[in-house]
Parts: C-alpha cells; sequence; structure tokens
C-alpha cells in the first residue's frame, strides 16, 4: 500500500497546491508569523502526509479541496484542544487582522476580521469557510446539515456581524 515514491511526489503536489489552504486553517487558531502558527502548519503538512501515504491513488474524491479542509481543520482543532488540555494557563488569542500573505490589509477586511473575531468559535468556522471559498454544499457536507440548514446558519451568522458591525459604529461616531 505504501509506495513512497508515488506517494511523495502526488504530496508535494498536493502541498503546493493547497498551502494557502494549510495556512488559512493555522490562521483561524493562530496569530499569523508567530512561532505557534508554524509549528501548526508544520503538524498540519505531516498530518497531510500520512493522508496521502494511507490513501490509494486510484481513490475518488467528491471534492479534494472540502476533504482536505476537513481532514486538517479537525486535526488542528485536536491539536489546539490537546496542547489546551496540557497547558490551561496559556490563553490563545487570533488576531486575523495581519493575514499571512498580506502585511497590509485593506481597512475594511482587517475591521471584517476583528467582527469575525467575535463570533463564538462555531460560526467563526461557519463563516471562514464560507469567506474561503467552500460552496454551501461543502460547508453543508462539513456541518452534516442540509444545505437549507446551513444557508440558514449563514444567514443568521451574517446578521450577527450587522449587529456587531452597528455597535462598532456606534461606539465610534
Amino acid at each position: 500500500m505504501h509506495n513512497d515514491g508515488n506517494n511523495y511526489s502526488r504530496f508535494t503536489s498536493i502541498v503546493r497546491q493547497y498551502e494557502p489552504l494549510i495556512k488559512r486553517i493555522a490562521a483561524h487558531f493562530y496569530v499569523p508569523e508567530s512561532y505557534a502558527f508554524r509549528a501548526l502548519q508544520s503538524d498540519l503538512v505531516t498530518h497531510l502526509w500520512l493522508l496521502v501515504r494511507d490513501t490509494a491513488p486510484d481513490t475518488a474524491l467528491h471534492n479534494q479541496q472540502a476533504w482536505l479542509y476537513t481532514a486538517l481543520y479537525h486535526k488542528a482543532f485536536n491539536i489546539v484542544r490537546d496542547e489546551n488540555r496540557r497547558q490551561k494557563h496559556l490563553v490563545y488569542g487570533l488576531d486575523l487582522t495581519h493575514l499571512p500573505d498580506d502585511p497590509q490589509p485593506d481597512p475594511h477586511v482587517a475591521r471584517l476580521h476583528r467582527l469575525i473575531n467575535q463570533l463564538p468559535d462555531s460560526d467563526r468556522t461557519i463563516i471562514l469557510m464560507h469567506i474561503d471559498g467552500l460552496s454551501i454544499n461543502e460547508i453543508a457536507a462539513f456541518l452534516g446539515k442540509t444545505k437549507s440548514q446551513t444557508y440558514s446558519l449563514l444567514h443568521s451568522i451574517r446578521n450577527k456581524l450587522r449587529r456587531l458591525n452597528r455597535l462598532a459604529d456606534s461606539d465610534n461616531p
């Protein structure tokens, strides 16, 4: 099953293709450019190698991006959760105002990310998946929900963001 030569070339191709996705997932948990961010990226790439190595080359995946997003996001979540359990005194902040490849983000984008950071983890995950370009069907599959339930969740999250935006406007006239 493990033909490491063929798997390695497949693996490097997948890593090159999905490097931005890996960075975005790591950025959902840690401040980009931090040691923890780079360590999580490294752990995700290692996990990706194990996934590629253990998946037959002829395995047809309906949607490779959604499959990778789900697998890597769950792995990242488990890594962070386990680290939090080991070191309860540490607090992991999340500041997406400075994205990995954009040192001076657009002020509107930075504001949106500050608002997103105020959402509960479950809502933040869903809206970031949507922003990352995953389709409603892909998000629904990730959540184990129907398409209409997913539309409803996104609508609710957008309304929360609008309320947060109005509150931010009223605080800074």
